[in-house]
């Protein structure tokens, strides 16, 4: 059974990893290469990793908060915005729709993180045409605010989370929470 339950997310005040692994090292056992489009993943592309996009920057999951690739938190945003808005299975996959926004600059979000199992297994860029998301951020400039990730059921645990990543690199947990 697929459900989307909306849950309150709490973002530990912790810095770095608790591992002594390197966190690069860590990042890349867990989450393989980045793939060159934006919209592909990982089982599209017939590898066996996980879903993962191209990104300026990479991201990690520990201790409950967001990191980057140099293993510090990841700071809390208060102008990045988004929504789940759909979760549906196609085969093998779970294609999850929604929009990401960075509300600082009228501007698509940076990046959408997936989170399940304590471990990144999707990042991407929001690349879809979304004119109502547009129209009322009020962004005639800007109209890819929409997201459709692709991933995996395997890769997937009982609990995926999201974040959103602004501009500044900075990033919210989405209010949402997937639960297979």
């Amino acid at each position: 059974m697929i459900r989307i339950v909306a849950a309150a997310m709490l973002v530990l005040a912790v810095s770095g990893c608790a591992s002594g692994q390197d966190f690069w090292a860590n990042m890349k056992s867990r989450v393989g290469p980045p793939l060159a489009s934006g919209s592909e993943t990982a089982a599209a592309a017939g590898t066996a990793t996980p879903a993962t996009l191209a990104a300026p920057a990479a991201f990690g999951f520990c201790a409950s908060c967001l990191t980057d690739s140099a293993g510090r938190m990841v700071a809390a945003s208060d102008t990045v915005r988004g929504d789940l808005e759909r979760v549906a299975a196609d085969g093998d996959m779970l294609v999850f729709v929604g929009w990401a926004a960075d509300t600082g600059g009228n501007i698509p979000a940076k990046a959408v993180i997936f989170v399940s199992n304590g471990a990144v297994v999707a990042q991407i860029v929001p690349d879809k045409p979304r004119p109502d998301v547009s129209a009322a951020l009020k962004s005639p400039r800007h109209n890819d605010f929409g997201f459709e990730a692709r991933i995996p059921k395997t890769s997937l645990g009982q609990s995926t989370s999201f974040w959103i990543v602004g501009a500044d690199d900075k990033a919210a947990a989405l209010n949402k929470v997937f639960q297979q």
